[in-house]
């Protein structure tokens, strides 16, 4: 019996028992897996966050040494566009004009570090009581403070606090895959595996959603689950002229992780994502590129690959149609390395978009016998 496909919709349960008896027949030792990369609490956050963006890595654990060896928590890319803003703020004159002008009060980087440094992390290991994405929304509460607060670079500051705020979780090489779903369903990108050195915190290596996804594509193959029967209906659009720093306070603003670009007929034209911060690290964090266009801004990064003379070019967007397979679309994204996906009309323009997160939290609503719903809020993944 087809599990999806046409005008009929897909049959969660049938789909579940597939996906299941796969995710509870295999192990985390059967993945293939990253070198760990871990940076030491007392790292600053500009030397972190250039160290993810040189190993195009979203995530990244750090290490502590204080109470014996081990993994506090981790980075998250998206805390790096909240410490280029506030080195923005503080540096650059034009942008005093531009907070004032802004309709919204993100909450500090320093401000949300020095909350989290004296919070106790949850147990190692252990999810937070709210998912990877909502967290990120939620941790840019509006607050009232004035600019002079804020004139002052926070370099000095280590990672420790933002690392607490951010558990990383971490699977023994005998855990079943189900486990990691249930992970990866809550906006991890990306978990540990343990059995190695205290160099590396005593991981053995990490799991991305890509090598992940791509290791358990097979379930998707013959369900004719179509893109519509997952993707999210909500798009967050800018213009192709739009201000850099504009468009990533409207990221930090709206919690997402992802903008549409689009032209003057609203056809897309390229992605704008948190992981385009990459940019303005490999351009020396030269502020200045921040004032750009977003259509000069993301010029750079072609330009920068061309210098490094790399062979890992990437389109600059990555589209599909509700009516896809979506096991076709999951074979473009492994191929690709991209995470999410926008889903467009036959005009190109943009109807929603579809990430990797929400495969993997059908994949957990099929699991656990829920019902098939479909959200529509800002995507943060």
């Amino acid at each position: 019996m087809p599990l999806g496909g046409g005008d009929k919709k897909f049959d969660m349960s049938a789909f579940g028992k597939k996906v299941g008896e796969f995710l509870e027949s295999h192990t985390v030792a059967e993945l293939p897996l990253m070198d760990p990369l871990v940076c030491d609490e007392g790292t600053n956050p500009a030397e972190a966050f250039k160290f993810m963006s040189d190993n195009k890595i979203r995530a990244c654990p750090v290490k502590s040494e204080t109470d014996g060896i081990k993994i506090i928590g981790c980075m998250d890319q998206r805390d790096a566009v909240l410490h280029v803003l506030d080195e923005h703020r503080a540096k650059c004159m034009e942008c005093k004009g531009l907070f004032h002008a802004l309709s919204f009060k993100s909450q500090s980087f320093k401000e949300k570090a020095e909350k989290e440094r004296t919070t106790q992390a949850g147990p190692k290991g252990s999810l937070a009581a709210v998912s990877r994405t909502s967290s990120f929304s939620s941790s840019f509460a509006a607050r009232r403070g004035s600019l002079k607060d804020k004139d002052k670079v926070h370099d000095d500051f280590g990672i420790r606090g933002l690392a607490n705020m951010h558990p990383f979780r971490t699977f023994p090489a005998s855990a079943l895959l189900v486990q990691v779903t249930e992970a990866m369903a809550q906006g991890e990108y990306l978990v540990g595996v343990t059995g190695g050195s205290s160099e590396h915190g005593g991981l053995k290596g990490m799991i991305d959603q890509i090598a992940f996804i791509n290791f358990m594509s097979e379930c998707f193959q013959g369900t004719k689950i179509q893109v519509k029967d997952i993707y999210r209906s909500s798009v967050l659009p800018v213009k192709t002229d739009e201000q850099t720093i504009k468009a990533f306070e409207l990221m930090v603003s709206k919690g997402s992780s992802g903008l549409a670009v689009v032209d003057e007929s609203g056809m897309i034209t390229q992605n704008f994502s948190t992981s385009d911060i990459k940019i303005f690290f490999d351009d020396k964090q030269n502020l200045a590129v921040l004032h750009l266009p977003i259509e000069d801004y993301l010029a750079k990064k072609v330009d920068h690959t061309k210098e490094t003379k790399s062979h890992q070019t990437r389109a600059p967007i990555s589209v599909c149609h509700a009516d896809d397979d979506l096991a076709g679309v999951i074979t473009k994204m492994v191929k690709t390395g991209y995470h999410r996906v926008w889903v467009v009309d036959l005009d190109k323009k943009p109807l929603g978009i579809l990430s990797l997160t929400d495969v993997f939290r059908k994949v957990s609503q099929a699991l656990n016998g829920e019902s098939d719903s479909k959200s529509s809020s800002c995507s943060v993944s």
